[in-house]
């Protein structure tokens, strides 16, 4: 009967100090569910999950140098001229169009290929001209490739890996990112179980307290207690009155950071959501290796990946601008295939200078392109370009700084790696302590529960006095605490182990891939 009653106040007790009112929604969520809520909308997250998808625009921006290049080109004049031969009158007028386009595509090893096409028309009022108007085509077939500087795959694709690299560091960033939100929740949920636990012992002591001054005061009444123990026990009552209080104050305070990571908005003082963890604080002891973790962490961290790739970055960059540092030696190979067309005067006696056309032969635009089609000229040339870049070989300015930054960036490695030893090391230590302290306290709160027992059966007979049975009330209080809060120190040292091992989120069944 009588812990029948003690279980009623106390559900009574915390209905006013621990659940919601009427107007919150009560909110029972599990770790896992709320790891997934702020996977999903957390701003952070949202915010980082847009450098990958920036850096993917890079990559395809820097590929676009493989792209074929079409260029169209268009002239129309008219011109009047004076004449410098006084045969051909004081001026002569002089009409012009042509139209061109060339395709060109680079390759991998740094060169490029063009096949082009001119045609023109030209219409002249000079005396004595052999073919008037004049169709002119040419076909051009062009090889330019470079020997030294800038041949090569690695050369040409140096932007485009420095833009992948840029990407792939986008997407260790983002994930460090989640993670270290993985560990933020982790730590939130644990701390409010904790503080709910806590307040929970509070309204037990309080509920017990207030038990016993009723008792007290009942005592005092028929003259077996004085007025002194009944004051000793409102003073307690008081203290753990206070107690539920501040308690409750650090509950809504660790509900407020467990909703910002979850990116719960929009709640007013009127209406507000109680979220209630479901999942309990039990001790599963840590079985993995000091060894194997540390293994685990150079592995998989996003920093150290990061960092490597990085490193990457760095070499790419001293390959090209040692590179840049030879010399200029192009190879440029073309071919061309002319054909002509238009009116051709024959003039008398077959002298242009009698100025007396006898005869036209006559030709049309499309007829010089079919002579160029046919290859009835056929004309190449082989031409060796070569420039020494003596700004660069002199001052190497970009190679050397491109060295700084690889020993820079070697280092900020190294110093990565020191750091999550001893991140690694110290979580360790912190994990076997709790341990330690999980069992200790266990076994503490046992012998304080049998102590308070027999304090307060002796209590009952008058043997002991209610500062005795107060100070044990308080030490069990104290002892429940103390337990709860070694398990949670315990679940969070975890959660931060898993963090370091860039595991964090396997270990929770969770994805980090945006779709």
């Amino acid at each position: 009967m009588k812990k029948m009653i003690q279980t009623v106040v106390f559900v009574l007790i915390s209905a006013v100090f621990i659940f919601p009112s009427a107007q919150d929604e009560k909110m029972e969520m599990s770790l896992r569910t709320c790891l997934i809520s702020a996977l999903e909308n957390n701003l952070d997250i949202a915010v980082a999950a847009f450098d990958p998808e920036i850096q993917d625009v890079a990559v395809q921006r820097a590929r676009e140098i493989f792209y074929p290049q079409l260029n169209l080109n268009y002239r129309n004049w008219d011109r009047t001229v004076p004449s410098s031969w006084g045969l051909e009158g004081n001026e002569y007028s002089y009409k012009y169009n042509s139209y061109d386009f060339n395709l060109s595509q680079t390759f991998l090893t740094g060169g490029s290929l063009l096949v082009g096409m001119s045609n023109s028309a030209t219409n002249t009022s000079k005396s004595f001209t052999t073919v008037n108007p004049s169709y002119d085509n040419v076909i051009t077939f062009r090889i330019d490739q470079p020997l030294l500087k800038g041949f090569g795959p690695k050369m040409i694709r140096h932007e485009i890996s420095k833009a992948e690299n840029q990407r792939e560091i986008a997407v260790f960033g983002m994930k460090s990112t989640i993670q270290q939100k993985i560990y933020e929740v982790e730590e939130a949920y644990w701390n409010l179980v904790y503080q709910m636990e806590y307040l929970a012992v509070q309204q037990l002591s309080l509920e017990q307290n207030l038990m016993q001054l009723a008792k007290e005061r009942e005592a005092a009444r028929i003259g077996t207690k004085s007025a002194i123990d009944v004051l000793n026990m409102e003073k307690e009552s008081a203290r753990w009155e206070n107690g539920v209080v501040s308690a409750r104050s650090m509950l809504e305070a660790y509900q407020d950071r467990l909703k910002s990571l979850m990116s719960i908005h929009g709640e007013t003082p009127e209406k507000r959501s109680f979220l209630v963890p479901s999942d309990k604080p039990e001790y599963v002891a840590n079985a993995l290796s000091y060894h194997d973790a540390l293994s685990t962490a150079l592995a998989y961290r996003p920093e150290i990946a990061s960092a490597e790739t990085s490193l990457s970055s760095n070499s790419l960059d001293i390959a090209y601008y040692r590179n840049q540092l030879l010399p200029q030696v192009n190879l440029q190979f073309d071919m061309t295939f002319p054909g002509q067309s238009g009116v051709r005067n024959v003039y008398l006696g077959n002298n242009p200078l009698t100025n007396v056309i006898i005869d036209q032969v006559v030709g049309s635009r499309w007829d010089s392109l079919t002579e160029s089609l046919s290859r009835t000229y056929q004309n190449w040339s082989l031409t060796l370009n070569v420039s020494l870049p003596f700004a660069d070989f002199f001052s190497r300015s970009n190679l050397v700084q491109a060295k700084v930054q690889q020993e820079q960036n070697e280092l900020k490695l190294e110093r990565t790696r020191r750091e999550i030893e001893a991140d690694l090391l110290q979580v360790y230590k912190e994990l076997d302590n709790l341990a330690v302290k999980i069992q200790t306290a266990k076994h503490y709160t046992r012998m304080v529960e049998k102590h308070l027992e027999a304090v307060r059966q002796r209590y009952e007979l008058g043997l002991e006095s209610s500062q005795w049975l107060l100070s044990y009330q308080r030490d069990l209080a104290d002892a429940r605490v103390g337990e709860i809060k070694a398990i949670t120190d315990y679940k969070i040292a975890l959660a931060q182990l898993h963090k370091i091992m860039g595991t964090n989120i396997e270990a929770n069944n969770l994805s980090y891939q945006k779709d």
